[in-house]
């Protein structure tokens, strides 16, 4: 029997896949709306894609808007991610400072239950997990690999360095040349939660060959 964490009455754990709803709007009001659109529809975990907003160099907005999803998620799981160029999203960081700024930014509205740690940065944050976790908010650690899929070993040795960074959750979502490529991602999967079974994990092969791994999930 494999732990499991409650957040907002919902389980998180590996055994009970979650949909989670991206919100990839543009400007402030549209963010809302749809959040809001989507609790009316009974979502249960909503992800803020800052990066994707274009006042995502506006701390003042980005503390506002914060603060108004808090008022309104209040029996849904809202996730914030920033996702980098680098990991194909829409912020470009520089010298990676303003990507932890950001982060700790959105740590101290305390409006989020989850916030997403790309394992790429993590070397210059050294003390982002504490930061994050003063909020009582939970660490996801990710990476994406966009232009192919690792063997299992190279796989499965990301997921379980991810997991021995003390992360909550873990994440790792490839891009797949074959249908191999889809099924040895779920085989590595099956692998991580039978040697970490207390540790949720979030495994996808992207585009349409992968599109069995995110809906088989359990």
């Amino acid at each position: 029997k494999r732990n499991s964490m409650l957040i907002k009455g919902l389980k998180i754990s590996s055994d009970h896949p979650v949909i989670c709803i991206p919100i990839m709007e543009k400007e402030e009001k549209k963010v809302i709306d749809a959040v809001e659109k989507y609790i009316k529809s009974k979502a249960r975990m909503i992800e803020w894609r800052i990066d994707q907003a274009n006042f995502v160099n506006d701390p003042e907005i980005i503390k506002r808007t914060l603060a108004r999803l808090k008022t309104i998620c209040t029996k849904t799981v809202l996730i914030a991610t920033v996702r980098t160029i680098d990991e194909g999203g829409s912020f470009d960081d520089g010298d990676e400072i303003r990507y932890a700024e950001l982060l700790e930014l959105v740590a101290g509205s305390g409006a989020c239950d989850i916030i997403d740690v790309e394992y790429m940065k993590l070397r210059k944050m050294p003390g982002i997990f504490q930061t994050i976790r003063k909020n009582n908010s939970k660490v996801l650690i990710s990476y994406h690999n966009f232009s192919e899929t690792p063997d299992s070993k190279k796989a499965f040795d990301l997921l379980s360095d991810m997991q021995h960074t003390g992360a909550d959750i873990v994440k790792l979502a490839c891009m797949p040349h074959s249908e191999d490529d889809c099924l040895r991602i779920m085989s590595v999967t099956s692998d991580f939660r039978d040697k970490y079974p207390d540790t949720p994990v979030i495994a996808i092969s992207m585009g349409n060959i992968g599109i069995l791994s995110r809906i088989a999930g359990e």
